[in-house]
């Protein structure tokens, strides 16, 4: 459930990252619907009778495709404490997702954080988040903002990564790794 705060620190933190980012490349939105499942009703060989689903995500990325865009980040946010009901709730919008989206990463924001860090009960139930930031105030301090944007462009650059392995499977002459490695950074 939203606080009163929330939304209005999700904008802000919207409107910081735009700033951050190729505006030629990429679109940074709040509170948008994008789809996570497909409910097929009929088909037959040449039609298919499909409903999609969505669920609004609090801050997503998008990368711009000709007249059109392709997921590539998305971080729900929370505002002063997050429940464990909250961790699972996100974490499987997060697995739901990235079901959908070749190479989607997904984080999750704390604003103005009553804890003193990332709370164990994230750890417990959080497993499809890429990262989890908690910012210790309303405003990021300058060290925050400059990891925060960090691990965005990570992130990002990771995605591309993931979804050229993904799709372009078939693609003989597509850079073929020997190791991925999911490396976890722990920061104070």
């Amino acid at each position: 459930m939203r606080n009163n705060k929330e939304n209005p620190w999700t904008l802000k933190i919207c409107d910081l990252l735009k700033k951050e980012l190729d505006n030629n490349k990429y679109e940074v939105a709040c509170f948008e619907k994008i789809p996570y499942s497909v409910f097929i009703n009929s088909y037959s060989e040449n039609n298919a009778n499909i409903d999609i689903m969505r669920y609004e995500v609090d801050l997503l990325i998008k990368e711009k495709r000709g007249n059109c865009s392709i997921p590539k980040l998305i971080i729900e946010s929370e505002y002063g404490e997050i429940t464990t009901h909250d961790t699972i709730t996100y974490s499987n919008k997060a697995k739901a997702h990235k079901d959908l989206y070749s190479g989607l990463r997904y984080g999750l924001m704390i604003g103005n954080s009553n804890e003193l860090g990332v709370s164990p009960r994230i750890i417990n139930h959080g497993d499809n988040f890429d990262f989890i930031f908690v910012f210790k105030s309303d405003t990021p301090s300058d060290k925050e903002w400059a990891l925060f944007v960090d691990i965005v462009k990570r992130n990002l650059d990771i995605s591309n990564k993931l979804e050229n392995i993904i799709s372009g499977k078939n693609n003989k002459d597509k850079v073929r790794y020997s190791c991925i490695e999911k490396n976890i950074e722990f920061y104070e």
